[in-house]
């Protein structure tokens, strides 16, 4: 009996030192080196005034449409998460439905599709983000913490294991010109063992190079997440900013360098800190409110910054020039195609063009309503009568059905309309 009562308490000796050893190394702050960080968060960001006016901007207005691709329907698109140009195709991820990637041409035609789900090399368990950089295609698991690589004919290459201690949770991802990765991490986790939202790692994922932008505990920045990737990219694909949101800075990544590019003044309409502060102030309360904020789409040519931000529950957009920071915003932005006009909603950007996107259904539907309220014509005339006054639109109702997939739209700003009176 005593022996049996030994065992126990040995048992128990040994549990409570394996609980207290783990205890203890989850308390454990880790060292992180930022020696070599080249983050210049310290830099004096540019101020941007926003004041929302209630005007309605149409594109023909200020620019115009310059693409319009109908992506052929060989193989179906579940959504569009991300899109991005390189050289002469067109890459399109749909992470959640079909978990694919597909590569177009400008002339809409398939070229490829990646989708092989599942454990193994070449394979992914949760497609997660995408990037191209000079003619590569990489593809990233966040399941598997692991990084595909694609040539441009949509072969497999290599993959490389993301070095990770479980300490960070990698969502999206850029590839620098240099092949260096750096890793976006949603502000999540234990603060004390990875409290860094941004790591740069070499082109074999095995080294880290350097963290940049510390995590915070303000809830009113960390509180949502962007409907699409907080990532956008500069034209050329040489950086990209980085929004967060109801935080009211712009940030900045290019050459292995992070900044606080611009700061965005909404005026009186600008959330108080008081209401960012609270615990329990959610995404549905600001969308009641006539609060403005939440940044993001962000799109640059040249000479122009675009981002969509909200006022309440309504999109609204600002334009402002990045020489002089001059600025225009609307509470709406239209373009359209003959006579057909959407709600510009971008999925991305390329080269200084927004690339919006229109879902066929919405084609047919104003079809319907056009031959509605022509009743009094027969079919042919009114075949005849599209054909003479929409001719774009009379081109791609002979392309699309039912089922067919999204169409892109590439438009194009022009800052001397949306700004005419500024000097050269």
């Amino acid at each position: 009996m005593k022996n049996k009562n030994r065992f126990y308490t040995i048992v128990r000796i040994f549990f409570f030192g394996l609980i207290l050893s783990a205890g203890c190394t989850h308390d454990q702050v880790v060292h992180i080196d930022i020696s070599k960080n080249s983050c210049k968060d310290d830099y004096n960001p540019r101020k941007v005034s926003v004041r929302l006016t209630n005007n309605t901007l149409d594109i023909d207005t200020c620019g115009g449409i310059e693409t319009v691709v109908i992506l052929d329907s060989t193989e179906m698109i579940g959504s569009i998460d991300k899109v991005q140009v390189d050289g002469d195709r067109i890459y399109l991820m749909d992470k959640n439905k079909t978990k694919s990637i597909f590569c177009y041409t400008f002339d809409g035609q398939l070229k490829w599709k990646y989708r092989k789900p599942g454990r193994g090399r070449g394979k992914f368990m949760q497609l997660g983000d995408m990037d191209v950089q000079q003619h590569r295609v990489y593809a990233f698991d966040n399941t598997a913490m692991k990084i595909l690589q694609l040539d441009s004919s949509g072969r497999f290459i290599q993959e490389m294991p993301v070095a990770n201690n479980n300490a960070f949770f990698p969502d999206q991802f850029f590839v620098d010109s240099n092949g260096n990765v750096v890793l976006y991490n949603f502000d999540m986790g234990d603060y004390r063992r990875f409290p860094y939202e941004m790591t740069m790692m070499d082109s074999t994922c095995k080294n880290i190079l350097s963290y940049h932008l510390l995590k915070t505990h303000d809830p009113s920045i960390k509180r949502w997440g962007s409907q699409l990737s907080p990532l956008q990219y500069y034209a050329g694909h040489t950086g990209f900013y980085f929004t967060k949101a109801l935080d009211d800075t712009i940030y900045g990544y290019e050459r292995g360098v992070f900044s606080r590019k611009y700061v965005i003044d909404f005026g009186s309409s600008a959330v108080p800190q008081a209401v960012r502060e609270k615990t329990r102030y959610t995404l549905d309360d600001f969308s009641h409110s006539s609060y403005q904020g939440g940044i993001e789409r962000i799109c640059e040519n040249d000479s122009l910054v675009s981002f969509m931000f909200s006022n309440g529950n309504m999109p609204s957009y600002a334009f402002f020039d990045k020489n002089t920071l001059q600025s225009r915003s609307y509470s709406l932005v239209m373009f359209n195609i003959d006579k057909y006009y959407q709600m510009l909603l971008p999925i991305g950007s390329w080269n200084g063009r927004v690339i919006a996107c229109v879902e066929p259904m919405q084609l047919l539907h104003f079809f319907q309503y056009y031959k509605k309220i022509n009743a009094g014509l027969t079919d042919e005339q009114l075949d005849a009568k599209v054909q003479h006054e929409m001719p774009v639109l009379y081109a791609m109702r002979q392309r699309i059905g039912t089922s067919s997939n999204p169409i892109l739209v590439f438009l194009h700003f022009s800052k001397s309309k949306l700004f005419p009176h500024d000097r050269v």
